[in-house]
Parts: structure tokens; sequence; C-alpha cells
């Protein structure tokens, strides 16, 4: 019926992009709002052969991921889910939509995408979810046209060593709309300085369960900040060029009658007289820095408060710390 709203195929041997009959036929319901064709791949072995990380410079003429799809929607389309759908190449390729597409959500996790090649041209789009794909690739031009994005999660893929490299610096500057990013257990040891600087916009951003030592990103632009989570990372402090950031974020904050939290829980945060200046802005700072209930911390037997108690006085005497440890 031309009235139908939601539809909901879930659960058969659909393919996204191979079987996109399934799509063209629903076309001339343009009523429909809500399409779920998630859970087509019961039939896939589960586990997926990793490719190793692939450099700008590759050419793609020859291959199939640079092959263009175009798909056409319903009119009024605005919901896609299609996580754990089965597709013969374990990539993303080109995809191009009518220009009277209003799809505004669009859910692909689990779906062995291990490159994400594009541009996918869903320029309605507000929400994408491409976790749990086991991905270790993004090409610079993946997020160009989606402009109205608010909200990325690619949680749980195999980011890290790309997000290390310098192909990554450029990937999320055209998400100028951009307020959530959420980039958890992505095995990341390093982010980029200005990774994240050019979404101005951005409010949430998520980082944790990784492996990273140092956070020194450029968030000075990013002036609706309100909550970083790195709790369960390997951090031991934070720069003072970050905290200084956070500082003049706090302040702005402040006039607006909001916070900005960083969780800190779960790291490795360095109780000693040269890690003091860290301590001091964790305890007099306005930033609310979160932590786990009497969480400890390397070089001290007590948690953050504890040491620092001890160390403002014990540091002011000549080798004594470093005596005591």
């Amino acid at each position: 019926p031309r009235t139908l709203q939601k539809m909901s195929v879930r659960g058969n041997r659909l393919s996204l992009f191979n079987s996109a009959e399934a799509i063209i036929e629903v076309n001339y319901l343009e009523n429909l709002k809500d399409l779920d064709i998630s859970n087509q791949s019961s039939f896939r072995p589960r586990e997926r052969k990793h490719v190793p990380l692939r450099d700008e410079s590759v050419t793609y003429k020859q291959n199939p991921c640079a092959d263009s799809y175009f798909i056409k929607f319903p009119t009024g389309l605005e919901i896609l889910r299609a996580s754990n759908v089965y597709y013969t190449h374990s990539c993303l390729p080109p995809v191009r939509t009518s220009n009277h597409s209003h799809l505004k959500y669009l859910y692909l996790s689990d779906s062995g995408f291990l490159e994400w090649i594009g541009p996918l041209g869903f320029n309605s789009l507000e929400e994408l979810n491409l976790s749990e794909n086991q991905c270790t690739f993004i090409k610079t031009d993946f997020f160009n046209y989606m402009t109205h994005l608010m909200t990325l999660n690619i949680n749980k893929n195999y980011l890290g060593p790309y997000l290390a490299s310098n192909s990554s610096i450029r990937v999320f500057q055209d998400l100028r709309s951009l307020m959530h990013l959420q980039m958890r257990e992505n095995f990341i040891n390093h982010l980029p300085k200005n990774l994240i600087r050019y979404n101005v916009l951005l409010k949430e951003l998520d980082i944790s369960h990784n492996e990273i030592e140092t956070l020194d990103l450029d968030i000075r632009p990013l002036k609706q900040l309100t909550y970083i989570d790195c709790s369960s990372n390997k951090l031991t402090t934070l720069p003072k060029s970050f905290r200084d950031s956070l500082d003049r974020i706090a302040e702005n904050t402040n006039e607006n009658l909001q916070n900005i939290t960083i969780d800190l829980s779960k790291n490795r945060i360095l109780c000693t007289c040269e890690n003091l200046d860290f301590l001091e802005w964790f305890m007099m700072s306005q930033v609310v820095v979160r932590v786990s209930p009497n969480e400890t911390c390397t070089g001290y037997d007590g948690n953050l408060t504890q040491a620092y108690q001890y160390l403002r006085n014990e540091c002011k005497k000549d080798n004594s710390v470093r005596e005591w440890l």
C-alpha cells in the first residue's frame, strides 16, 4: 500500500548493492520513511580477512571498489537500517543517489566493510553508523558530501594505524556540522594534532577503550565542546597546551551555564613531582575531570587526591620524593 510508512525485511539473504532490487521495488512507496533490511548475512562466515593499510597514492581504477553505484530511494525515506548486510566486496564503494533523497539516518554496522572508499552521496544525512566493520582505511573524500552529518559512529573498527598516518589528517574536515564523534575501541595509539580542528560544532568526542598515550589534539576552535571520553587508555598526563585549551573552553561554557567534562578514568596517571602541574590542574581547574572512585595512580600507593596532597608538600623538599620513590 502506498500509505505504508515503515517496512522491515530483516533476516533474509539480500545484498545491499548486488541485490538493489530490494530497494528499487519499494520506490513506489512514496510515504515510506523507515526501511529495515538488516541481518541479511546469516550464511556468511563470521571471520573476515584483514587487509593492510592502504596509501592515498593507490589507484582504484582496477579495483571493484571503484565501481560507482546509483541507488534511488523512495522520496520520503528518512531511515535506512542496513546493518549486517551481505556484500560481495569488502569495501564501501562510491554511491550516488537521486538529488531528492531525504535520507537522514543510515546504519551500516557489522557488514564487513574493511575499506571505506566512497564518496557516499547522501547529502541529507544527519546520523551515520559504521561501527563494527573491522575497517582499516578511509579514503580522504569519503565524507565529502555529508555537510549535514551531526553524529558519526565508527566504534569498534581497526582504524588505529590509519588514524596515526598522514592519510587521516583531512578525513573529517568537511564534516562542519558534526556534533558527536564516536571512535572507541579502534586500537588507536596516536591521533594527529589537527584531526578534528575543523569540526567547530563538535560537542562530544568518544575515544575511550583505545591505547592512547599522549593526547595533543588541537581543540581550540571547538567552542561547543562539552564532553571528551578518554577513559580506558594509557594516558599518564595531559600536555599543558591541551589543558589550556580545555580551560578556555570551560570559561566559555560556564558563561552559557554548561560544563566541559573529560573522563580520564582507567588510565595511568603519573603521580610524581614531574607531573605535579597536571595534578594541580586536576584539582583546581573549572573543567570537570572524571575519574573512577579511589582511582590509583602510577608512582604513589593511593588515589589522585591523596597523591596531590602528599606531593604538593614533599616536592618542595630537596630530593625527598625521589628518595621515597
